[in-house]
């Protein structure tokens, strides 16, 4: 679980960035 932490950041990352870009 811990090796794909990179990888579930940078989703979340990008998933806040849209939501930010929506509003």
């Amino acid at each position: 679980m811990f090796s794909n932490y990179p990888f579930f950041v940078f989703l979340y990352f990008n998933v806040y960035s849209i939501a930010c870009n929506c509003n």
